[in-house]
């Protein structure tokens, strides 16, 4: 075993036969149970530093509302305009429309960007976020088809933030700080220097010490933390009550018979705890500093205590204990304790924290998401705009590949001596007949710019193939000018195998690109929008 575990080992048993030993009370023999108790009452002021978490991420969800607007048909925007005489925006959609459920439920949204954007410049700033001034009707046209279900996730992510925010039975800070404050000081008393005898006994005032903390075969009426740190701590009150039990520095002021100085005590024994830690508590650590002073109760055959006990009562004296008594030493006795205020209280405390914590969690991680929406949209407009900047640049290449090509083969077959067919055919030309000459194959001769595709060229001969062999032996160099297939939209006979010609997919496969880059960016954003409903 390491020499640190054995060191360990010794001061917890030492500390536990501090607590727990039943001798005559003594000075310092609770000074390690106010250890255990400062932690508890440092609950108050720490619980000052909690900071619920708000719904920081509303502008970003305002940005996509206006980008929507913005980029949205007119016609569309003209059911949301001002109308006279009072000049206000209609407060539902008009018939047919007043029964629709998905538009009742973002109307309200779609008039709060329409308001936003009324300023002038504002519109211009809106489409400036995502980088599409400038842009054509139809880019934007595609952004705005491509937006719809980012909108969707982030209305959604929305109504989530707003319901939290407004969640009355999730703990609160004001919640949790009342039920520390009960636990540490009882009913009406907000700090140390308000408690009461009524407070912390549930009564006026105290007959005598032992009658406030308990003596053998009666339990304490101690009500709260500040109460038992008053009876394990203080100076007892009678002549022979034995002074600085926690602290040497703390007051020999004797703690009256009937509590009436109890707050004065209480705040000087206070005193001697340590520096509070200046970060908010957690549930977690409520409910392991109550567990931990919980555990220094020692149990007898008749009886369980807290504090120094030797015989009797709990007046402070040096012959009987300063300490807190219950009677009775079973599992029943325990039960009883956790029913008291300071435990309840304390419980109620944690609980309400945890509640408060989960609540922060789902809000901090939903604000992150909405934020990666709004970025996810912009991405998209940026895309749309690559996209279709790439496609035309693609196009315009390939059709002077193809021209190129085109001239190529064309004059290869250009010459003033005779030739036979067998020569023809041997360079990939036809023969003409009439003048015993090459000729180019039909489809490679150059069609000027603005001019229409001649008869028989790649636009058009492939339909004069019969066979899937010819159809796929037309090529012009490596590339494929027919192919052997059914017809797809925008082609006549979509259900016949037939000739076709090979780059009517051109355009559509350039299309499919947007779609395709969408799809990316969707699934990057998937993974984080499914923690939404993991927290839920």
């Amino acid at each position: 075993m390491p020499p640190y575990t054995v060191a360990i080992l010794f001061l917890t048993s030492t500390i536990t036969m501090f607590v727990h030993k039943s001798s005559a009370a003594a000075a310092n023999d609770n000074a390690a149970l106010l250890i255990k108790l400062c932690t508890l009452l440092d609950l108050e002021s720490r619980v000052s530093n909690l900071e619920p978490a708000t719904y920081t991420a509303q502008s970003n969800y305002n940005n996509l509302q206006d980008l929507n607007t913005t980029l949205s048909d007119p016609e569309w925007r003209a059911q949301l305009n001002k109308t006279e005489p009072a000049k206000t925006r209609p407060d539902k959609p008009k018939q047919p429309h007043e029964t629709d459920a998905s538009r009742l439920k973002r109307w309200k949204d779609w008039i709060e960007a329409e308001d936003r954007l009324e300023p002038k410049g504002k519109m211009e700033e809106a489409l400036k976020r995502a980088n599409l001034e400038g842009s054509s009707a139809q880019t934007r046209r595609t952004v705005h088809a491509h937006l719809q279900p980012i909108l969707q996730r982030a209305a959604e992510i929305n109504d989530e933030l707003v319901r939290l925010s407004g969640e009355a039975d999730a703990g609160t800070k004001e919640q949790v700080a009342t039920a520390i404050k009960e636990a540490l000081y009882g009913a009406g008393a907000a700090s140390l220097k308000d408690i009461t005898a009524q407070s912390t006994i549930g009564k006026t005032a105290a007959s005598s010490q032992e009658d406030a903390c308990g003596a053998q075969g009666t339990s304490s009426l101690v009500k709260t933390i500040a109460g038992i740190t008053l009876c394990v701590c203080a100076k007892g009150s009678k002549s022979a009550g034995v002074g600085k039990l926690c602290s040497a520095q703390q007051g020999t002021t004797q703690l009256n018979t009937n509590f009436g100085n109890a707050a004065t005590i209480a705040q000087d024994i206070v005193q001697q705890c340590p520096k509070a830690a200046d970060e908010p508590p957690t549930s977690s650590e409520i409910t392991a500093a109550l567990e931990t002073f919980l555990g220094t109760l020692t149990l007898k055959a008749t009886h369980a205590y807290f504090g120094s006990y030797t015989a009797t009562d709990c007046s402070g004296e040096a012959g009987s204990g300063a300490c807190v008594i219950y009677a009775g030493g079973t599992k029943a006795t325990v039960d009883e304790i956790k029913q008291t205020n300071w435990h309840t209280k304390l419980r109620e405390a944690a609980s309400k924290l945890k509640a408060l914590e989960a609540r922060n969690n789902k809000i901090e991680t939903l604000n992150h998401l909405m934020v990666a929406e709004e970025q996810a949209a912009y991405k998209v407009a940026q895309q749309v705009q690559l996209t279709a900047a790439q496609a035309a640049k693609y196009e315009k290449t390939t059709k002077q590949d193809n021209q190129q090509t085109n001239r190529e083969e064309a004059d290869k077959c250009k010459t003033d001596k005779n030739q036979t067919a067998a020569d023809c055919t041997k360079i990939g030309c036809d023969h003409d007949a009439t003048s015993n000459k090459y000729k180019a194959k039909q489809g490679t001769e150059t069609t000027a710019a603005g001019e229409p595709p001649k008869e028989g060229s790649a636009a058009t001969r492939c339909v004069a193939h019969q066979d899937k062999v010819a159809c796929e032996n037309d090529k012009t160099g490596e590339k494929q000018n027919c192919g052997w297939r059914k017809g797809e939209d925008g082609e006549n006979d979509k259900e016949t195998e037939k000739c076709r010609d090979g780059s009517f997919l051109l355009n559509k496969k350039l299309a499919l690109i947007v779609s395709a880059s969408i799809v990316l960016l969707f699934k990057v954003f998937l993974f984080n929008f499914m923690k939404f409903f993991v927290l839920r």
